[in-house]
């Protein structure tokens, strides 16, 4: 960050690609939902994997099965870090969602949904993106417990992650949480 400082004013200007947590967290459902549809087709292209894979858009209001955007590529491509598997779907939300709401969110009527059970079926990632939490090392591990509670009450092994804005945890890794097949 740069600062210019007059007797009556200071400017301050940051990189002109640098976003910071405060301005995700402005966005709507909708603005935020389309930055990690975004976000996804940068990685693919990056990748050169196909943009067709990542599906998202209509309204956010409607009802998407749980998933507000998924990557669906070609059997065991290779993924890593923002898309952790091959077939993923993420869960944008823009409150912070508590632990309570996890479950409720994953297991509505206490029944696994069914874009998340079809994860399970390919040994896929859920991820649920939040823009408001502000989350110490303890209660993103709490969250990430809450998601481990009920993933596990009906899968054998995928992965589930947790990513927030306001989060400092930067590795693409950190809260994915692996559950063995027994």
């Amino acid at each position: 960050m740069r600062s210019l400082k007059t007797q009556k004013l200071t400017l301050t200007w940051m990189n002109m690609f640098e976003i910071t947590p405060d301005e995700i967290a402005k966005l709507s459902d909708a603005d935020l939902r389309d930055l990690v549809g975004l976000l996804c087709e940068a990685t693919l292209r990056e990748r050169h994997l196909p943009l067709s894979a990542v599906t998202y858009g209509g309204s956010q209001d409607a009802s998407d099965g749980g998933l507000d955007v998924r990557v669906k590529l070609p059997r065991n491509s290779k993924t890593t870090g923002f898309i952790p598997k091959w077939s993923t779907g993420f869960q944008v939300k823009k409150p912070d969602l508590k632990p309570s709401k996890i479950g409720p969110e994953m297991r509505p009527d206490g029944k696994l949904r069914a874009s998340i059970k079809e994860l399970v079926n390919h040994r896929g990632a859920y991820v649920i993106v939040s823009s408001a939490a502000n989350l110490t090392d303890k209660t993103y591990n709490e969250r990430i417990g809450a998601m481990a509670i009920f993933w596990s009450l009906n899968v054998p092994a995928c992965s589930i992650a947790l990513r927030c804005a306001r989060s400092r945890k930067r590795s693409p890794s950190t809260g994915s949480l692996r559950i063995p097949l027994p």
